[in-house]
């Protein structure tokens, strides 16, 4: 079950980054209040679909070891049923 734990540390890096780079980007290309709203916007979806990304990794490392332990019960009672 090491892989959620390196996830959401790579999803902390990820939310880190993202707002750096917004912010750097926001201040040098933008004025203004185009600032606030395109820094605003950009470190929010920016977050939300980084989040998404990290959620479906976990989600499929979660499908993965559930399936291996379904697959790993279920392959004693198959050698049971045949003898």
């Amino acid at each position: 079950m090491i892989s959620p734990v390196l996830i959401k540390i790579i999803y902390v890096i990820g939310i880190i980054l993202i707002i750096g780079s917004t912010a750097l980007y926001v201040r040098q290309f933008t004025s203004g209040a185009e600032r606030v709203l395109y820094g605003f916007s950009a470190v929010l979806i920016g977050n939300l679909l980084w989040r998404l990304v990290c959620e479906s990794l976990i989600l499929l490392f979660s499908m993965h070891e559930l399936l291996s332990s379904i697959e790993h019960e279920t392959r004693g009672k198959k050698d049971l049923i045949e003898e």
